[in-house]
């Protein structure tokens, strides 16, 4: 069995030296032909024994300009290239829609998997 150690940072602390790191894809997959990422909410109510709820439904959220592959044309263009909803939400492009908008329910992504043959 492996074990996992945890290390606790205090919040006043996260909340000075908030940073965010993730490795760049170089060809995502796409959705329509934008980025986008899932966010699912869960809650860890015990680690012994372990014992994780996970809410039914999440958010889908997408970049509001069609993805091209990175090159110094288009890098700073963050609409692009990032899926953050503070920074799409004043994008020119940003569609309110729960079906086909910038931010989707899972269950609106799910159905589209399935439409588009990717599961059964």
């Amino acid at each position: 069995a492996k074990t996992v150690e945890w290390c606790c940072i205090p919040l006043s602390e996260m909340l000075q030296n908030s940073t965010r790191s993730q490795v760049y894809i170089a060809n995502p997959f796409l959705i329509d032909g934008f980025k986008f990422d899932i966010r699912i909410y869960t809650l860890l109510t015990s680690c012994d024994p372990l014992r994780i709820y996970t809410h039914a439904d999440g958010l889908v959220r997408f970049a509001t300009v069609k993805y091209e592959p990175p090159c110094s044309r288009n890098l700073s263009n963050i609409c692009m290239h990032l899926t953050n909803y503070a920074l799409n939400k004043s994008s020119r492009s940003f569609i309110r829609d729960d079906e086909v908008g910038s931010k989707r329910k899972i269950s609106t992504m799910n159905a589209w998997f399935m439409r588009n043959g990717y599961v059964n």
